[in-house]
């Protein structure tokens, strides 16, 4: 079986529960599971959405989509309308390119503030768009709770507020996940919803490094690894990118390496925004660079579906008080100390469709006031419990609570 999996940081985890349920498929079926794994840490949906545009799906028998974690902050940042809708763009996509294609949505929830505000709404809407699109829905939570009787104290769970425990949990999480592949594949569904979407992806479209480079005359470098392989325009300071696309910017891709810059990023006449790009410490030698998507630009943050958008990448300059906002989904800090820092843009994506309105879209940023409430709740009892232990010493504890 060959599936494509999109997702964020614990589909790439190693030791995780990917590795896991390859040794367990295989113990079980004698089958090989092959991955296409084009997960990116910190990764969206919206992320998912380009991957699809730009592969062909007829060689995979299944698509697996892992994005439980990360999608609660594009959730907090826009709505959870803005949200269902994109998430179902990505699901019309995949739908359109292979009709009887299998489509697993590996439901591995967190426990960072965000993902406990929102949980309740979006596992209503995957379970709506499971119905409608014919999903399967791997729960992780689920099948632990069945295990054991009773889903284990998060303490014993969590690595972090967003990665369960490794080797412990996630060989655990892998055996059950290779037990579901191995089960007869639900029916795909003869027809999905064509009804307006409050943001509409299924039309837009990738602008490669190649295509920005040849709209601002910019060079364009090629890293590689073990990983993967990307291309990129390089922005210094003083050498904006200035681009007129025509229609809304719906996110964009940078490649992070140790002397990364600060990218500026301005929509139309609106204040700019501030993306730090350098790379958190790379330990394994072969990956020295990691690539990087932008939280998505939607619900008119990144212009008008339909219009031409002016959109400014440039490299910033400390001090630079111009940002009214950092996006920055891995909370690192900018990068001063680099002698000549430079951006490295991949990727842009844009959405020339319309706005068509539908959908159940609520204002932009609703759920910051729930997600300070839930966190005044739950911090000192979940966060003091898991950072009182080192994460050996947690591990440990998982090792001997699965014992009993």
């Amino acid at each position: 079986m060959k599936i494509l999996l999109l997702g964020a940081s614990n589909s790439l985890m190693d030791p995780g529960y990917l590795p896991a349920a390859r040794e367990r498929f295989a113990a079980g079926t004698g089958g090989v599971l092959e991955v296409d794994n084009r997960s990116v840490g910190a990764a969206t949906c919206a992320w998912g959405v380009e991957v699809v545009a730009t592969t062909d799906l007829a060689a995979y028998d299944a698509v697996m989509l892992d994005y439980a974690v990360t999608d609660p902050p594009f959730i907090a940042r826009s709505s959870i309308g803005i949200w269902a809708a994109c998430y179902e763009s990505l699901l019309r996509r995949i739908r359109a390119q292979r009709p009887d294609i299998r489509v697993v949505v590996a439901y591995l929830r967190g426990i960072s503030p965000a993902c406990l505000a929102c949980d309740a709404e979006m596992t209503r809407e995957i379970h709506r768009l499971a119905d409608l699109y014919g999903l399967e829905i791997f729960d992780a939570d689920a099948h632990l709770a069945a295990e054991f009787g009773t889903l284990p104290e998060t303490g014993r769970l969590y690595s972090d507020m967003a990665h369960y425990i490794r080797p412990d949990i996630t060989d655990r999480i892998g055996a059950h996940l290779a037990r579901h592949l191995a089960r007869t594949p639900a029916t795909p569904p003869s027809a999905w919803p064509d009804t307006p979407l409050a943001v509409d992806l299924t039309g837009a479209r990738v602008m490669s490094a190649e295509e920005l480079a040849a709209t601002g005359g910019h060079p364009v470098e090629t890293f590689a690894n073990s990983a993967m392989r990307r291309t990129a325009v390089a922005l210094r300071p003083g050498a904006p990118l200035e681009l007129t696309l025509p229609g809304a910017l719906v996110c964009a891709t940078v490649v992070s390496t140790a002397r990364s810059g600060t990218l500026k990023v301005t929509v139309g006449e609106g204040a700019p925004f501030l993306w730090h790009t350098l790379a958190p410490p790379v330990r394994d030698a072969g990956r020295p660079f990691i690539f990087r998507p932008l939280f998505a630009l939607t619900g008119g943050r990144g212009g008008t579906p339909g219009r031409e958008t002016r959109v400014r990448f440039e490299v910033a300059v400390p001090p630079d008080d111009t940002a009214h906002e950092v996006l920055d989904q891995l909370g690192l800090d900018p990068n001063p100390g680099a002698p000549d820092p430079v951006v490295h843009l991949s990727s842009v994506m844009v959405n020339p469709r319309p706005a068509q309105g539908g959908g159940r879209s609520q204002p932009a940023r609703s759920l910051r006031g729930a997600t300070t409430r839930v966190w005044e709740k739950v911090r000192r009892k979940l966060w003091s419990a898991i950072t009182r232990r080192t994460r050996g010493s947690a591990a440990a504890a998982t090792s001997r609570a699965i014992r009993r």
